[in-house]
C-alpha cells in the first residue's frame, strides 16, 4: 500500500530580528499550509520559527518549496508593492526577506507527526515541541518527548 501524505519538520533560522518578525512569518506559512490542505503546527522556537506539517504527497513538495524559497519572495514581492506596509510588530516588511538565513526541512519516512490538528495551528510559545534530533532538537534531551 502505497502512502498517501508527506510529513515534515522544518525550521527557519534568521540573522538576527526575526523574533520581531515572526508573527507575519507565521501568518504567511499558516496561510500557504491552508492553501495546500496540510495540518499540523507552527511557533516560536528561543531562537528559530519552527513547526511541522502533513500534507498530501502530491502538495507536501510545494509546501517544502515555498518553507525554502516561496517565503522569502513572497515577503520581497510585498514590500515592494507597498514598502511602509508593517506588520503587527511594526517591523517593515521590506526588512524580513534579508532576515531569513536558513531553512532546514526533515522529510519524514513515515508520516505520523508529533502533534495532530484538524487545520495548521499557530502555537504559543510555551508549548513544548522540540525533538531529540535536528531540526528543533531539545536543548533539554530529558525532556519527555511523548
Amino acid at each position: 500500500m502505497e502512502e498517501r501524505y508527506s510529513g515534515i519538520r522544518f525550521s527557519i533560522r534568521g540573522n538576527g530580528g526575526l523574533q520581531d518578525a515572526d508573527l507575519h512569518l507565521k501568518e504567511k506559512i499558516q496561510q500557504k499550509a491552508d492553501e495546500l490542505f496540510c495540518f499540523g503546527w507552527v511557533q516560536d522556537s528561543k531562537t528559530d520559527i519552527v513547526g511541522e506539517a502533513r500534507c498530501y504527497k502530491e502538495l507536501g513538495h510545494k509546501l517544502k518549496l515555498y518553507l525554502v524559497q516561496g517565503l522569502k519572495s513572497e515577503i520581497a514581492a510585498s514590500s515592494n508593492a507597498n514598502a511602509s506596509l508593517t506588520n503587527s510588530a511594526h517591523t517593515p516588511i521590506a526588512t524580513l526577506s534579508p532576515l531569513i538565513r536558513e531553512t532546514d526541512i526533515l522529510s519524514y519516512a513515515d508520516t505520523k507527526i508529533k502533534l495532530h490538528f484538524s487545520h495548521f495551528k499557530i502555537l504559543d510559545e510555551e508549548r513544548i515541541t522540540c525533538f531529540r534530533d535536528h531540526p528543533h532538537q531539545c536543548e533539554d534531551l530529558t525532556i519527555p518527548m511523548w
